[in-house]
């Protein structure tokens, strides 16, 4: 299988980002030690991921990124590192910005699913009140 190609600034933003926090697991896809999911604050979309790691992640690495999607519903899925921001508050700390790649259409679209719901809800919670 090809490497999927890189994406333009315009196609990074063909999907809804939301940021959440969720029980997640991010190693990179060559650690083989099955991680415990713990809550962090992700911010995520149909086409990629972005969060804070203390975990000196390089340009291109492939990540297995594992979150709990709603009803406890595992999603798991390869992410590659595209860019990776210093953080200037926390010295060991990057932001890291990551593209899904061999994700099928049918998992984007349950992912969206749930990112759109996640939205519905907080916009019910806030002008519900």
């Amino acid at each position: 299988m090809s490497p999927d190609p890189e994406p333009s600034a315009r196609d990074r933003r063909n999907h809804f980002r939301m940021t959440i926090v969720v029980p997640v697991s991010i190693q990179r896809e060559t650690d083989t030690e099955e991680r415990v999911l713990t809550e962090q604050s992700i911010n995520i979309s149909g086409g990629g991921i972005g969060f804070v790691s203390d975990i000196a992640h390089n340009l291109g690495d492939i990540l297995t990124i594992t979150f709990l999607l709603h009803e406890q519903v595992l999603f798991k899925v390869q992410a590659e590192v595209l860019r990776r921001e210093p953080l200037p508050h926390r010295a060991q700390a990057s932001r890291i910005h990551a593209r899904f790649i061999q994700i099928s259409e049918q998992e984007r679209e349950l992912l969206i699913r749930h990112i759109m719901r996640l939205q519905r809800e907080h916009l019910h919670g806030h002008y519900s009140a």
